[in-house]
């Protein structure tokens, strides 16, 4: 991965936390806060790394690169 996909791939997967801790919050009616966070992380990362390959088209695409 060069710098340059690997700062791309850091955003997408920054997102995808973002979108999911955004989603629980709603869900609980509070900020999940850093604990979330680090769940997400133990919980889905290898997941996101692992298909990060085929999202990532559809990732630039939704972001104009």
């Amino acid at each position: 991965m060069t710098p340059e996909e690997h700062k791309e791939f850091m955003l997408a997967q920054k997102e995808a936390i973002e979108v999911a801790k955004w989603l629980l919050g709603e869900k609980i009616g509070r900020d999940p806060g850093q604990e979330y966070v680090l769940q997400w992380i133990k919980e889905n990362a290898e997941e996101f790394r692992r298909n990060w390959p085929t999202y990532s088209a559809e990732w630039r695409a939704s972001h104009n690169r």
